[in-house]
């Protein structure tokens, strides 16, 4: 039986839903995050407020992060909740081939016809990127069709909503979508064990520590990146290469952080005889509170675009900083206060950067991705 939440993966690597005797699971910050926050984003169709502390507590997260989640979920269920009359949240299915947990349902019934007039489910994503995971919602919306029948709508309402960035994306799957999807699936399923497709999703993969078709593609993504020249390369090539960095790039970071963790217990060995060990180094540091009136009033002292050039002052920073001598309950508060009052100093601005993302050609036309007020 596949899980909704795997289809992704499933779609992009038949053979991930292989049997296997030593599953990955990984247990991950992010992961926890995800937990929590959709167990207080089931309050939000039902106009309850969440025991944000209670929650926190038990999950080892940031309460008033919570809040915050919560809060960008209120405002997008503020403009989803029309599609969603008779909301239920945590729906079970169980099907015969396909299966999984919707965050939230909505079926209207005409009692007098027997027949499921609208029908419409959301999901929820917690995360930073707003990647869409549109097999999982058209996973969902089969299961819901097999309950209740196709209504007689004509198509079934999915939302996928990215509640860090207060935004949502409608999807209306018709019985011909679905139909397809269907078909999709079990031809995928006829390629278990024959067809492999490692990329990014790995890391989501029960096999992604024991799998030969992964462990090649990160060997041949290393060779391609060791190899690229300063001239000479196409942009064919370098865009091909994007989503590969990106899972390198990931696994660096995770391997500095074990180095750095079996460090703490000692040197360790190379193959060749050397060891890679922790040393003290000497870094040159200025304290910002007495270094201010020697910027500003010594004997050279630095213009005010040069101090902008040479001070920077995160947000994040800030924020952290002032949650921390928050009272208990108060860190939202404290910071929104703060924000407040470096806005209104003129501190506090905008300014616009570029960053990469992978979108699909046509969506941009697309009148379907929307932003909470």
């Amino acid at each position: 039986m596949l899980r909704c939440s795997k289809l992704d993966t499933f779609l992009a690597c038949a053979s991930s839903a292989a049997p296997t005797d030593v599953p990955h699971n990984p247990q991950s910050e992010a992961a926890t995050e995800g937990r929590t926050s959709h167990e207080a984003l089931r309050n939000v169709p039902a106009c309850t407020e969440p025991d944000f502390e209670d929650i926190a507590a038990r999950s080892g997260v940031d309460a008033d992060e919570l809040r915050r989640i919560v809060a960008q979920g209120k405002r997008i269920w503020g403009e989803v909740r029309q599609w969603f009359p008779n909301p239920e949240t945590e729906v079970r299915f169980d099907g015969e081939h396909l299966c999984g947990t919707s965050d939230l349902v909505s079926v209207v019934h005409d009692d007098f016809a027997a027949e499921t007039t609208d029908l419409s489910i959301l999901d929820w994503k917690s995360g930073w990127s707003q990647r869409e995971h549109p097999s999982q919602l058209t996973g969902y919306a089969e299961c819901a069709r097999r309950r209740h029948g196709m209504p007689t709508s004509g198509f079934i309402l999915g939302v996928e909503a990215w509640v860090r960035h207060g935004s949502y994306r409608i999807h209306r799957f018709t019985a011909e979508i679905l139909d397809g999807f269907v078909a999709r699936l079990a031809e995928q399923s006829k390629l278990i064990g024959r067809q492999y497709g490692p990329g990014d999703h790995c890391l989501f993969c029960a096999h992604v520590h024991h799998c030969v078709a992964r462990e090649e593609y990160v060997r041949s993504t290393c060779n391609a990146l060791a190899l690229i020249p300063a001239q000479g390369i196409t942009r064919d090539r370098i865009g091909a290469l994007y989503e590969r960095s990106k899972a390198l790039n990931a696994a660096l970071r995770q391997y500095d952080k074990l180095l750095d963790a079996e460090l703490d217990n000692g040197p360790l060995a190379l193959p060749d005889g050397r060891q890679i060990v922790r040393r003290e180094q000497e870094v040159t540091e200025i304290d910002a509170l007495k270094a201010w009136p020697v910027l500003l009033t010594g004997v050279h002292p630095l213009t005010g675009d040069q101090l902008s050039d040479v001070v920077s002052v995160s947000k994040t920073a800030v924020e952290a900083a002032v949650k921390s001598q928050a009272v208990k309950g108060k860190g939202a508060s404290y910071v929104r206060e703060t924000l407040a009052e470096l806005r209104e100093a003129g501190a506090l601005g905008t300014r616009v950067r570029h960053v990469k993302a992978i979108v699909t050609p046509g969506d941009a036309d697309e009148d379907q991705t929307n932003k909470a007020a």
